[in-house]
């Protein structure tokens, strides 16, 4: 019901979405053993999202408790 609402969670959504698209290219899709080149590069771009927002989460918890100490 609320359009400022709406348009928040679709930045949030749409930055998912990059992030996921940017590990996607980075990550390489060679095929081990029994899976194929697309299950490989699937979920080498799932870790690497993971990680990624991992580290984001990090560095902003970080980021707020220095700015907290300081101020």
């Amino acid at each position: 019901g609320d359009p400022q609402s709406l348009k928040k969670i679709g930045i949030g959504v749409g930055g998912l979405i990059i992030v996921f698209i940017v590990a996607y290219v980075v990550s390489s899709g060679e095929a081990t053993g029994e899976h194929s080149a697309t299950t490989v590069k699937l979920v080498g771009a799932s870790l690497t999202t993971f990680y990624i927002l991992a580290i984001g989460a990090i560095l902003g918890i970080v980021i707020t408790e220095l700015k907290k100490a300081f101020s």
